[in-house]
């Protein structure tokens, strides 16, 4: 059995991420920065990979209320309340 506890230095990728990055390395090998077809092209998936990961990290939308002087979710020790 083959057990491989350094996953900080670097970690096996998922098939659907191996899968991606192949299909991204033999069709979208275009500079995003250039203005021909093969570029404008990687510059499009660049955009949509970004916004995919950006999902991932971005924090659920905080509930808006407007009742009170605080903003949303203000914590109680910043306006004096004591913690």
């Amino acid at each position: 059995m083959f057990a491989y506890l350094d996953n900080s230095a670097t970690t096996k990728p998922c098939p659907e991420a191996v899968a991606a990055m192949v299909e991204a390395l033999e069709t979208g090998w275009g500079n995003p920065s250039s203005l021909y077809r093969f570029g404008m092209d990687a510059a499009r998936r660049l955009k949509a990979a970004r916004e995919q990961v950006a999902k991932c990290f971005s924090p659920p939308a905080a509930p808006r209320r407007t009742i009170g002087r605080r903003p949303p979710l203000w914590p109680e020790w910043a306006s004096g309340g004591g913690m």
